[in-house]
């Protein structure tokens, strides 16, 4: 009975220990499982600083050593796209077409903020998985991108929006092996090129008018020395005279036509300036002298004045590009008398102050309507063709004037009112820089 007890009691004693033992080991499981999933969340949330502390089990160490090295294998595999990514997106916004991406079921993937300006998304806005119905606004553009979606071949179009606004939409299909693994349908690029019809087109109607404006006085030229040859021994000579004087006259015109043509091609031209020390009295006085028998003719008074500081030897002296400094001044003093009336006036006014020089040529002619302002540095536009049938001219001048100060990093405003004169206003910037491509001109100007 003794040795029966006895051996009860050590089962108990060893059923206890046991106990104790395989709770200890079941409240370590706990507590490594705890660990895990606390860990994971951790993770789930994409914070990579939840590591498994080392264990005193083996077991428990080989998982932790393996969920650890897991655990930096994501954390580098994020930080590789999560690069990628800043780079895509950098490249994105330095692109200056628009890049929209459409996936399988027709919603945005991808885009970039060009595409939302050239759609009329708010930038600030994510519309990444949204339809591409609920975001293109513009009817022509979605039906355009709707019909060619699936095609398997690039296709691109012009499309003209009714603001004015000239876009080429290119639509590219994301070409794989297996279609049923992608998830990006089409690439649509978006190019603006609104200014560049605007140049082609401008290009094809200087070289329309140039053709024009040479055959005219050409074909005049032309048909008077036909008539001279084949009429010779009829034709009096008063009116052999009159015909010569016809023939120089168009000549005369043909030459400065082609000159002004020059003139442009060459200020439009990459060819450095060279600033010089400009003495304003005699550039005018050489204009004047130039523009002297012209004013008389019509009866226009010329007139100078100036309103800026005397240097050391008591000359009136400005930094510029000499030579299209005073055909800037000729062509604006010529404008000033052909478009005014008997009696008028031409003005000159120089003016300045710490970082510009100022001249304004203003007259009391005939003036320019508010629908004209806009357009008159056009090539070849010439104000109230109506009521001016005979003004002669190019129609260049003022496009000269345009494209000097392009050249010259200035700018130019216009006053007038119609019947009452014009007051051109030129800004020369004191600090030249050769180098700066930035065009100063007025909105209503360019």
């Amino acid at each position: 009975m003794y040795k029966i007890n006895h051996i009860i009691a050590l089962v108990m004693i060893i059923s206890w220990i046991v106990s104790l033992l395989l709770y200890k080991e079941i409240r370590n499981l706990r507590d490594f499982m705890h660990d895990v999933i606390n860990s994971s969340k951790k993770v789930k949330n994409m914070d990579f600083d939840a590591k498994l502390n080392i264990s005193k089990h083996a077991e428990f160490n080989t998982f932790a050593g393996d969920y650890n090295d897991m655990i930096d294998m994501l954390e580098r595999s994020f930080e590789q796209v999560e690069g990628k990514n800043i780079q895509l997106n950098s490249i994105l916004k330095s692109v200056s077409n628009g890049i929209l991406v459409i996936d399988v079921s027709d919603r945005v993937f991808l885009i970039n903020d060009k595409a939302k300006e050239y759609l009329g998304c708010p930038i600030e806005k994510s519309i990444e998985l949204e339809s591409i119905y609920d975001v293109i606004s513009d009817k022509k553009i979605l039906e355009f991108i709707q019909y060619n979606i699936n095609r398997d071949t690039s296709i691109s179009k012009e499309i003209k929006l009714e603001g004015g606004k000239i876009y080429n939409v290119k639509v590219d299909p994301l070409s794989m092996e297996s279609r049923k693994e992608i998830l990006i349908a089409s690439v649509v690029n978006i190019e603006d090129i609104t200014e560049r019809i605007k140049l082609e087109n401008m290009r094809s109607d200087f070289a329309a008018n140039v053709s024009h404006e040479l055959k005219t006085p050409l074909t005049s030229i032309q048909g008077f020395v036909e008539t001279l040859k084949t009429n010779d021994d009829t034709i009096s000579p008063e009116m052999r005279k009159r015909f010569l004087e016809i023939i120089e006259n168009e000549s005369y015109r043909l030459r400065i036509l082609i000159n002004d043509i020059l003139l442009l091609s060459s200020i439009e031209g990459d060819e450095e300036l060279n600033n010089e020390w400009v003495d304003l009295e005699k550039v005018n006085e050489r204009i004047f002298n130039m523009l002297a028998d012209k004013a008389k003719s019509q009866e226009i008074h010329l007139d100078v004045e100036y309103k800026l500081n005397k240097n050391d030897e008591g000359k009136f002296m400005i930094l510029t590009q000499k030579q299209y400094f005073k055909e800037l001044i000729i062509n604006l003093m010529t404008n000033g008398i052909k478009y005014n009336n008997p009696g008028g006036y031409v003005k000159v006014v120089y003016e300045e102050d710490q970082n510009n020089y100022y001249v304004t040529v203003q007259d009391n002619g005939i003036g320019i309507s508010e629908d004209e302002k806009d357009r008159i540095f056009e090539r070849f536009y010439r104000v109230s063709k109506s009521r001016n049938k005979d003004i002669d001219g190019t129609g260049l001048g003022l496009a000269i004037v345009k494209h000097i100060l392009i050249s010259l990093n200035g700018d130019i405003s216009l006053e007038s009112k119609l019947g009452e004169g014009s007051s051109f206003k030129i800004t020369l910037p004191k600090n030249h820089n050769k180098n700066n491509d930035t065009i100063y001109l007025s909105p209503n100007n360019v």
